[in-house]
């Protein structure tokens, strides 16, 4: 490595941690909502290329994660929506049967058109916190268990 790359590394090193706590800050901010590379652009005031090196190391260190949710982006195409890792996991609601935790996690299933909702401690599946509509309307799981099929 040269001088000159030396001295441009720890010039832009102060600012690189700003910008990705930034991107963390952003994404942690849409909640469940999550953010396509685009939209963390737009919020940040900042070119594409910059957020999404910083979204790259924010999903390698595991803080974030995809949600399995697509939305068009500018050009057409359907880019993945980010969520934070803690965003996944919350406390409320009814205790497990199985252990008594009040704490869940979110699940996001069939290509994020589902949400399970399973107990953080043990994993006990709890309930669908949000279905796919067209399969509820053409026969949901309670449906497919009338019916004898097997799981």
């Amino acid at each position: 490595m040269s001088d000159t790359q030396r001295a441009a590394r720890r010039y832009v090193a102060p600012a690189a941690g700003k910008i990705k706590a930034r991107v963390l800050e952003a994404i942690r901010a849409a909640g469940s909502y999550g953010l396509t590379d685009h939209e963390i652009a737009e919020r940040l005031g900042a070119y594409e290329t910059t957020s999404r090196s910083k979204r790259i190391a924010l999903r390698d260190e595991g803080e974030i994660i995809d949600s399995g949710r697509r939305r068009r982006g500018p050009r057409g195409v359907g880019m993945i929506v980010w969520i934070a890792r803690q965003t996944k996991q919350q406390a409320g609601g009814p205790a497990c049967p199985r252990c008594g935790s009040t704490r869940h996690v979110d699940v996001v299933v069939h290509a994020g058109r589902s949400t399970r909702r399973d107990c953080a401690r043990c994993g006990r599946f709890l309930a669908f916190a949000r279905w796919h509509e067209s399969e509820e309307k053409s026969g949901g799981p309670a449906d497919k268990a009338t019916n004898g099929a097997e799981t």
